[in-house]
């Protein structure tokens, strides 16, 4: 689980979610996805708003389990290595 840097040092992170608009309806989704950068995680860890590309990369991940019947969200069993 990813450990937030910033002023809440030490508490330990497992998703930030965002709201994002497709389809035509409101979805919340997960921000923490595989496909970021270090640089990127460590951004939001460090309580950085999404930048457009994170809500991309967040949304296309999530689009894709979808497709795959999955929820966007991981679920038991599904964590991913973080980016080194």
């Amino acid at each position: 689980m990813p450990i937030r840097k910033g002023p809440d040092k030490g508490k330990v992170a497992t998703e930030i979610s965002i709201g994002v608009e497709w389809d035509g309806k409101e979805r919340l989704i997960p921000s923490i996805v595989p496909t970021l950068t270090k640089s990127e995680l460590d951004y939001l860890l460090d309580g950085g708003k999404p930048t457009d590309e994170i809500v991309h990369k967040a949304q296309e991940y999530a689009m894709k389990r979808m497709r795959e019947g999955k929820s966007p969200f991981a679920q038991p069993g599904e964590q991913f290595p973080l980016p080194r």
